[in-house]
């Protein structure tokens, strides 16, 4: 490394070391400081970077990954809605006392997906704002819902 880039890197970096990393270095599995860049260009923006060996080995902008976990939550969103439809058709019609049981189940569901739609908006709202760890367990959230729901109308 030149004296001239290691400058710059010493420059671009303010420690603040992460008591719990949310993550390991994919490459040396090493743990993962979370910086702040002090350059012009990139002025107080966070990002990830590997406590063993720097940015040579992994350097991830905060605000990129949250970008993409959002996109992702958004895709797995938009697949629920598509799905539901078709799966709530699917099931088949069952004797009058289960009609009661399905329907209390369906109007669960229904405030389960609406919650979900409030969180997802939440999250596109505060992008920014938020740890890396919050949407982590968002999305976690969400798969379990998805999961939830492939089992009981899985069984149509």
């Amino acid at each position: 490394m030149s004296s001239s880039s290691s400058r710059a890197t010493s420059r671009m970096q303010s420690r603040a070391r992460v008591d719990m990393p949310v993550f390991v270095c994919p490459r040396c599995r090493a743990g993962v400081d979370r910086r702040v860049s002090q350059t012009p260009r990139n002025q107080n923006r966070t990002f990830y970077v590997c406590s063993e060996n720097g940015v040579t080995c992994f350097f991830l902008w905060v605000d990129a990954l949250a970008k993409t976990l959002m996109n992702e939550l958004q895709e797995e969103h938009e697949e629920w809605l598509r799905m539901l439809p078709r799966t709530a058709v699917a099931t088949p019609r069952a004797p009058e006392e289960e009609m009661d049981g399905e329907a209390r189940t369906d109007r669960e569901l229904a405030i389960e997906l609406r919650m979900l739609k409030n969180k997802v908006r939440k999250l596109e709202d505060q992008a920014l704002t938020i740890p890396i760890c919050k949407y982590f367990w968002a999305f976690v959230g969400m798969v379990i819902a998805l999961v939830v729901m492939l089992k009981m109308y899985g069984k149509a």
